[in-house]
């Protein structure tokens, strides 16, 4: 750059933050020289044009930049490129020796997409078609999978980097606490609150969970200093319908197939659903795969409930009153 006339210099040292921690603004610099907005972007691309035939010596970084978009399928997220084409001290000048060089392209951010860089237009179609193939899949499925899961559904031929590489540049796509992938906006991938935590917590349990645990959980998942209070956490799960509570203080998810209520609504529903008259252990035994508590507590529900009879046999039947 010594070659330009100093002005030109200085604006793209601004413009990219050569430097200083950050670039500025085409607005911030015409207000320095007392220009247009438009003539700032004009000294801008006089200066990149000015710039490019000189990059003689950097022709084996750019070499080095160029590999590793081709080892992530010549499409790569622009925040996870910078970092793999070097230390952060340098990120702003690889973006502007990324900008002036050939063959990369930058696309900005979109209601789809991050920015994003890549070498080759063919790359990004193929990425952006593996993307629809992802959203389509988790839509259907309803279901988080692994980079394993992915690269097994994949319509093109990909490893895990590429794959990886094309979950990256989509906002539609999330990595989850647990380490699995889904949509952006489902609870377990992007927990809010609490409830979305817990969520998150017993998905990965895949059982029930006393609500101190539960809280216990939902710390080890935060990095920030504000802590789940395990009280507080209780008073959230029993409120929130996908939560089912099974036993003093346990609480599991309703989609595991567990009935709402206390232990008499759970043998109402058992003798309701059994459409016929069951003996005492039978009654428990269901109960119990519904609730964790003891049987005789099943059984003083059983025998002081006004909605259950018992025929000649002995056996429980529903009564509906």
């Amino acid at each position: 750059m010594n070659g330009l006339p100093q002005r030109t210099q200085d604006v793209l040292e601004r413009r990219y933050g050569l430097k200083q921690e950050a670039g500025e603004t085409l607005e911030s610099v015409g207000r320095i020289y007392g220009v247009t907005r438009e003539r700032a972007r004009q000294l801008e691309m006089d200066g990149l044009f000015r710039v490019r035939p000189c990059l003689t010596q950097e022709k084996e970084m750019l070499r080095y930049m160029a590999d590793i978009l081709k080892k992530h399928g010549n499409v790569k997220e622009e925040r996870a490129f910078l970092a793999l084409a070097g230390p952060a001290r340098f990120r702003n000048h690889i973006f502007f020796l990324l900008t002036v060089a050939g063959p990369f392209t930058r696309y900005g951010e979109t209601e789809e997409l991050y920015p994003l860089w890549t070498a080759n237009e063919d790359a990004l179609r193929v990425a952006k078609k593996a993307v629809a193939v992802l959203v389509a899949e988790f839509a259907k499925s309803q279901r988080l999978l692994s980079i394993a899961d992915i690269v097994s559904i994949s319509q093109e031929p990909a490893n895990e980097r590429i794959v990886i590489s094309c979950v990256e540049i989509s906002k539609e796509i999330k990595q989850g606490p647990t380490g699995l992938f889904g949509l952006s906006q489902w609870p377990e991938v992007s927990p809010r609150g609490v409830k979305d935590k817990a969520f998150v917590v017993l998905k990965q349990a895949k059982e029930p969970l006393h609500f101190t645990a539960v809280a216990d959980k939902i710390n080890q998942l935060e990095t920030n200093e504000r802590k789940a209070l395990a009280r507080t956490v209780h008073n959230e799960l029993i409120k929130d319908k996908r939560f089912v509570l099974v036993g003093r203080g346990l609480y599991a998810l309703q989609e595991w197939g567990y009935e709402t209520g206390d232990v008499k609504d759970v043998i109402e529903a058992v003798l309701v659903s059994a459409g016929c008259a069951l003996a005492r252990d039978e009654v428990v035994d269901r109960v119990l795969k519904q609730r964790l508590v003891k049987p005789s507590t099943i059984l003083l529900n059983l025998n002081n409930n006004q909605r259950v009879n018992k025929d000649s046999q002995g056996r429980y039947y529903y009564v509906n009153v």
